[in-house]
């Protein structure tokens, strides 16, 4: 990987250097980050393409975990994104896997977690205490097509872009 949330030497060693250690310390890098960036740095001797792109962050809800990769990212592993999650679900059988490209655009965030179900809208809610959500609308029809329950959902959307929504079926 071009990027990742730890050096590429503590992620093949298992053992973090001064820096990683900091991070880690600080709440900037989790447990999480290190041990997909292990599984990710594995993957990249079967998948060549994942050399190119830029490990965020990781991210796991329940049973669902969230990869964020660079800007871009996204399209470069696109022919090969559901080979690589599938191997990512035989090391780990019992979570789903998803890729999300880094944007603060809640639009493409969700775009990317809930498909295959479309979305119809999204709208500012404004809540008497000053504060503000989002209402995410998605067609009725594509209730059994969400990829994990609406508060997991909720709950990743938070995490990745520290803006709480709702979604509505409409």
């Amino acid at each position: 990987m071009k990027k990742m949330p730890i050096c590429k030497i503590c992620a093949i060693s298992g053992v973090l250097c001064g820096a990683c250690t900091e991070n880690v310390e600080n709440g900037k890098i989790t447990s999480l980050d290190i041990e997909y960036t292990k599984e990710l740095i594995e993957l990249e001797k079967k998948f060549k393409v994942l050399e190119s792109i830029t490990f965020v962050k990781a991210s796991e809800i329940a049973d669902m975990v969230v990869l964020q990769v660079g800007k871009g990212d996204l399209n470069k592993i696109a022919g090969q994104r559901g080979k690589i999650l599938r191997e990512l679900e035989k090391s780990y059988p019992d979570k789903r896997f998803r890729f999300i490209e880094k944007t603060k655009d809640i639009k493409n965030v969700l775009e990317n977690l809930v498909a295959p179900a479309r979305i119809l809208g999204i709208n500012q809610i404004y809540l008497p205490t000053g504060e503000t959500e989002s209402k995410v609308r998605i067609y009725r029809s594509d209730q059994k097509k969400l990829p994990a329950s609406i508060e997991i959902l909720e709950d990743i959307v938070y995490s990745l872009t520290d803006e709480h929504i709702r979604i509505a079926f409409e």
